[in-house]
């Protein structure tokens, strides 16, 4: 059943007077909201406790806060868990404006969600606010207040407090990180902190992933209506300027208006969600389900979600940095020992293998200094690159030594991919006003998998190199490698 709005009645003087009130002692400092002597009879009743046939024993065991409420806001009765939760003493709280204790900056905010409810005639009023403790701390609690009697707000409130909820989000959300599971997991978990108030608002997320795709965390609204299909507006201009809006349904296409009226929602919030890479941000899209409700009794939580979003991308951002840090080398970006050596245990191994060392590089240090002999060798890396198939893996093994492993090759054909790769290195490399010019000694291998043939195509540039360069070919039974 709806009450009447918040502008007038016994509830709407309740608010402007706790209100003014709230104002009054902050600017007082330690004088209290309640001008009156408090009542501590609850206090002493809840001091008391009750007998074992009390239906309040529930209550007084609950790990809940849970405190009645007066129409006028004043704590009535509250449970021993206001000392394990707040630092307080009962008798420190009943008699009290339930409004005092609340950090100040969240009064408004905690009357506009009381608001809306009482307006919309909900039963339950969720919220998630920062209350003030017994040591001057802060604490946030997941707040529901319910009315007495939803018929006649003058008979007061029952309100639970416990321990946010996002606080169990954010558990859930780490331990899916720690875990290695897809990115899709902690946004979901993200999303869920609007989940407990679905009788309002619906939540999407949308972000770009490391390979460009676009994926979409929210049952609940349709792709079209977050951003993931469509360069429409608002979406599209949210991602261009950067800062967050608003938009009725009206304002959008008449294509989308229909589906956002076919889906029942009115108005979009569309937050704009940093991210640790040079991409487009995130966007959080929170869609109204009733046609006079704020979206910005649901900030609270869209502020988090923007924090959890920017940690979880910044977090799989850095494991990917670090997971090719552990395998590629961090000068030309190739592959580094570590990952060639892994290649080539995995089954089925390598075909071929060629070893590429080259020639006369320690002068280019020496005349040219170090610097100049790392962009050589990033040249001739991406040189290299170029000249092998998508199958096969190139690596650095360190220092001037190059390494490609083949499969689904023939002698004959990794011969030819040596000397592909041995002329791409003979070309100078131009620096600035410089031109130098390096050569390869080369070893190829081919035959059975596995690590020796790495040391037999080794060998076989060894050889290469003693007698002047090229190419030479050692096959994997063979003792000696004979020359090409």
């Amino acid at each position: 059943m709806r009450t009447a709005p918040l502008a007038g009645g016994s509830i709407g003087r309740w608010f402007r007077r706790t209100a003014r009130r709230l104002q009054m002692a902050t600017q007082r400092g330690s004088e209290g909201l309640v001008d009156e002597e408090p009542d501590r009879t609850g206090a002493r009743k809840a001091a008391d406790g009750p007998t074992a046939d009390d239906p309040l024993l529930l209550l007084e065991r609950s790990r809940d806060l849970v405190c009645r409420l007066g129409a006028d806001g004043v704590v009535q009765y509250v449970n021993p868990a206001v000392e394990t939760l707040l630092g307080l003493q009962a008798e420190a709280v009943v008699g009290r404006s339930f409004l005092e204790f609340l950090e100040p900056v969240e009064v408004e905010r905690a009357l506009q969600t009381l608001s809306t409810a009482l307006t919309h005639g909900a039963s339950a009023v969720p919220g998630s606010f920062r209350f003030r403790t017994g040591d001057g701390s802060s604490q946030t609690l997941e707040v529901l207040g319910s009315m007495i009697d939803p018929s006649d707000a003058s008979a007061g409130f029952v309100v639970n407090l416990r321990r946010t909820h996002d606080s169990f989000v954010l558990a859930e959300v780490m331990t899916s990180l720690l875990g290695g599971e897809d990115l899709l997991v902690p946004m979901r978990r993200v999303v869920d902190l609007l989940g407990w108030r679905a009788d309002l608002f619906v939540a999407a997320l949308v972000w770009e992933d490391h390979t460009g795709s676009v994926r979409m965390a929210g049952d609940g609204v349709l792709p079209e209506l977050s951003g993931a299909q469509v360069d429409a507006f608002p979406w599209q201009v949210v991602r261009t300027d950067g800062r967050e809006r608003t938009a009725h349904r009206s304002e959008l296409s008449p294509e989308l208006a229909a589906l956002a009226e076919g889906c029942g929602v009115h108005t979009a919030w569309v937050v704009p969600v940093p991210v640790p890479v040079d991409v487009h941000p995130a966007l959080l899209t929170v869609w109204t389900l009733r046609a006079d409700v704020s979206v910005a009794v649901a900030e609270h939580s869209v502020r988090l979600i923007e924090r959890l979003v920017a940690l979880i991308l910044g977090w799989h951002r850095q494991q990917d940095e670090l997971r090719h840090a552990a395998t590629h080398d961090a000068l030309t970006g190739l592959a580094n020992r570590a990952a060639f050596f892994e290649e080539l245990a995995r089954p089925g191994g390598a075909d071929a293998i060629v070893y590429l060392d080259l020639d006369d590089f320690k002068p280019v240090n020496d005349r040219f200094g170090h610097a100049v002999g790392d962009r050589v060798l990033v040249a001739i890396g991406r040189r290299l690159r170029g000249a092998v198939r998508p199958g096969d893996v190139l690596a650095r093994l360190g220092g001037d030594e190059f390494a490609v492993l083949l499969r689904g090759v023939t002698e004959q054909e990794a011969l030819l991919a040596a000397d592909r790769l041995a002329g791409r290195v003979a070309h100078p490399v131009v620096l600035d006003d410089r031109s130098v010019h390096v050569t390869a000694s080369v070893g190829v291998a081919c035959g059975t998998a596995g690590e020796p043939l790495l040391d037999l195509a080794d060998r076989a540039q060894l050889v290469a190199k003693r007698r002047g360069g090229g190419v030479w070919l050692v096959e994997a039974s063979a003792q000696n490698p004979p020359a090409a």
